[in-house]
């Protein structure tokens, strides 16, 4: 298979009821989105021959694809990222991962990271003369595992904070707010789908 076997497809309430799931056990920005969920649609890059996802409990189970299913899609999804970003240099990419702290060891060398309510989101900005692959796919790794979440956004002023910072609960609403595209984790781990706002 190559990437061109690849399609768009919605998934409707299915996939709006998955993504609402997977947001509320996400950190706290993830749980401030919630309320936004029903503006947006939700959809994934398929196989020609695959059946249609009943329910959003079948989002959740793996073994759907092989190992080369899985790295095409993955591919699919990662120039999916770079193609919003170099759409504008204020786009950036959001990762979220609840188990992180800025003052972990294996953090403490990090530069592109901000902390809130406890929770740490690495950043990737779309400055267009740098977005590639291996920048998207390393920061993409950087979230949490379950649930795995990435915002793509229209980077409000302020964003990133200075010096590895905290953002506060109004700056939080605002990046919900500033939202365009959600990635979000599924096949447990082998795939994702995508929440749009348009």
């Amino acid at each position: 298979m190559n990437e061109t076997s690849l399609k768009k497809r919605e998934l409707g309430k299915t996939g709006v009821d998955f993504v609402r799931q997977q947001l509320s056990d996400g950190g706290p920005l993830s749980e401030r989105f919630i309320e936004r969920l029903e503006e947006g649609h939700v959809w994934e890059f398929y196989f020609d021959g695959r059946p249609v996802v009943a329910n959003a409990e079948q989002l959740l189970h793996g073994g759907q694809f092989d190992a080369q299913e899985c790295s095409i899609q993955g591919e699919q999804y990662i120039d999916f990222l770079i193609t919003y970003l170099k759409g504008a240099a204020s786009r950036m990419l959001l990762f979220e991962n609840q188990l992180a702290r800025l003052d972990d060891p294996f953090m403490r060398s990090k530069k592109d990271v901000f902390e809130f309510s406890g929770a740490t989101y690495f950043y990737y900005p779309g400055e267009l003369d740098s977005v590639n692959e291996a920048g998207v796919a390393t920061h993409l790794s950087s979230a949490s595992n379950y649930p795995c979440i990435t915002f793509a956004i229209r980077a409000p002023k302020g964003v990133p904070p200075q010096q590895r910072g905290n953002i506060s609960v109004e700056m939080a609403d605002l990046i919900a707010a500033r939202t365009e595209h959600l990635l979000v984790g599924a096949y447990d781990g082998e795939g994702y789908v995508v929440w749009s706002s348009e």
